[in-house]
């Protein structure tokens, strides 16, 4: 009895190590066969791949970037909304990223001990591959930058004039627009996050006047000090021309690139007109 125990477990152990050893063979020869391959039960969004090459996922990466290319893609800010979609703004599938992965999705950098237990899991499970995407920076800048709405409004330069009796100030206001540069870090925010379609919201970007609040004051006191009465004489006449008067003359302009208050040529031409309308002869230039 005990020397057919001692048979029956020596058959035994035999075919454990014939066991071992054609599955350590399996194993290598597996490996070898996939090397730059894609393992087993490995796919990529759904499409099986495996034992396909980089040409294949390729194939795969394409169909998906065809599929994504007319989702939506809207970007926001305040009093502007641009809709335009993703083969235009510049999004698509990272490839390079995607092929890495599934190439890489039954590999293991460790040692042989760690690849055959990878090697091994791949024989009962499977492994899908997520799409990940990428903005081309460039292409969305240029997009930005050269969309028409972009420049959400123009600044609006401080002025002031006399016109209509007091000085009637226009106060500055800074203008927007869509800084691309803002627009690229929130789209690649969205992307990071998922696939399309993207939503983002942007701030919008301020344009500053050339002449502030400060230039628009000082302009206005030198006004004042211009706004006094006059005395007008044309050859032996004299007249006089109120405060008032004279500040209805005045407009802003920008001189020398300061804002600063001028007289109105033909605003002056008409007060002096009036004060002389009774001059029997033509008039020569006023002197004040």
């Amino acid at each position: 009895m005990g020397r057919k125990l001692v048979r029956s477990g020596g058959f035994l152990l035999i075919l454990a190590i014939v066991a071992v050893v054609l599955v350590g063979a399996a194993f290598l020869i597996d490996e070898a066969m996939h090397r730059d391959r894609v393992g087993r039960n490995v796919s990529v969004a759904g499409f099986v791949v495996a034992d396909g090459s980089a040409t294949d996922i390729d194939r795969v990466l394409a169909a998906e970037n065809a599929t994504a290319a007319s989702l939506p893609v809207v970007i926001r800010t305040d009093g502007l909304t641009i809709e335009t979609d993703v083969a235009t703004a510049g999004v698509s599938v990272d490839e390079a990223a995607v092929t890495a992965a599934a190439l890489n999705a039954r590999d293991s950098d460790g040692n042989i001990v760690d690849r055959f237990r990878s090697w091994w899991r791949s024989l009962r499970g499977s492994v899908d591959v997520p799409l990940t995407y990428e903005v081309n920076a460039s292409q969305l800048k240029q997009f930005i930058d050269t969309h028409p709405a972009a420049v959400i409004n123009h600044p609006q330069e401080p002025t002031f004039s006399g016109l209509n009796g007091g000085l009637e100030v226009t106060d500055a206001v800074a203008g927007r627009y869509l800084a691309s540069a803002d627009v690229v870090t929130a789209l690649q925010a969205a992307v990071a996050a998922g696939p399309p379609p993207y939503s983002v919201d942007v701030a919008a970007t301020p344009i500053p006047t050339v002449h502030t609040a400060a230039d628009l004051q000082s302009a206005l006191a030198a006004a004042d000090e211009l706004a006094t009465r006059l005395t007008v004489s044309i050859n032996d006449r004299t007249g006089i021309i109120g405060g008032e008067s004279v500040r209805r003359w005045i407009d802003s302009d920008v001189v020398d690139g300061e804002l600063v208050p001028v007289f109105a040529g033909d605003r002056v031409q008409e007060s002096v007109q009036a004060l002389f309308t009774d001059y029997a002869e033509p008039l020569s230039t006023p002197q004040f």
